[in-house]
């Protein structure tokens, strides 16, 4: 940082030596260097980044995250495997420091959005997955793909709810006062989904409750099912209602 100037004429084959070196002070110099190439408009090698990325110290890691995002969008656009293995990828630190990156393109590219999303739709129902990553990828699908999930037919929706991952089913929660529409559930799985065990998914029984108010009183028989419902919530909830 000192000898900017002087770092950017450090060749590729220097700065490949410093990042296979298992001190943290010599990796951050050969990330440095790297970074000052590509301030000065200088190529950066594929092989020198991703040993930035897989590095065993989290702050390469996250130099190395950096120096991707600060690539063009018409060149990231083209890595969206990478990306996706990235804002999956086993440590947390990495999975996080990515996340701007995908914000920046997904507002730009419906198209990356997309792909994005369906890649991060299929993680989300995975089973088998590290400790903390059905969360994380819960949150960037709501925080940061919302247009994408606007979109999600609500076949999917409803695979999200019938799937025995927690935040598979809360995602499905959210999205079902959006993405169903009027008259597409009955009175009867309304009432059901009113017991479900995640709360996003009651509150969104009682959000299409209240818009079925004209099918509610022709089946009052169903619907007063609401009263008994397993959550305390969903009962008063329905006391209140009728």
């Amino acid at each position: 940082r000192c000898f900017p100037r002087e770092l950017q004429t450090l060749g590729l084959e220097g700065v490949s030596d410093l990042l296979s070196r298992p001190l943290l002070a010599l990796q951050m110099l050969g990330a440095e260097i790297l970074l000052a190439r590509q301030a000065a408009g200088q190529p950066i090698s594929g092989g020198a980044l991703q040993r930035l990325i897989e590095s065993e110290h989290a702050q390469v890691r996250s130099l190395g995250v950096k120096l991707l995002g600060n690539l063009g969008d018409a060149f990231l656009l083209e890595q969206a495997d990478l990306i996706a293995a990235l804002v999956t990828h086993p440590l947390a630190d990495l999975r996080e420091s990515i996340r701007p990156v995908i914000v920046r393109l997904a507002k730009g590219n419906g198209a990356f959005a997309a792909r994005m999303g369906t890649a991060l739709v299929d993680t989300l129902l995975r089973k088998s997955l590290p400790d903390g990553m059905h969360e994380h990828v819960l949150r960037i699908l709501r925080d940061d793909l919302q247009e994408f999930l606007t979109a999600l037919p609500k076949e999917t929706v409803w695979k999200l709810l019938r799937s025995k991952i927690a935040q598979a089913q809360e995602l499905g929660g959210l999205l079902l006062p959006s993405n169903v529409k009027d008259g597409e559930l009955s009175v009867r799985e309304i009432v059901l989904l009113g017991s479900h065990d995640i709360l996003t998914v009651r509150e969104a029984s009682w959000t299409l409750f209240d818009r079925e108010i004209p099918r509610v009183k022709k089946d009052l028989r169903t619907a007063v099912g609401m009263l008994d419902a397993k959550w305390a919530d969903t009962r008063r909830f329905a006391a209140d209602s009728f």
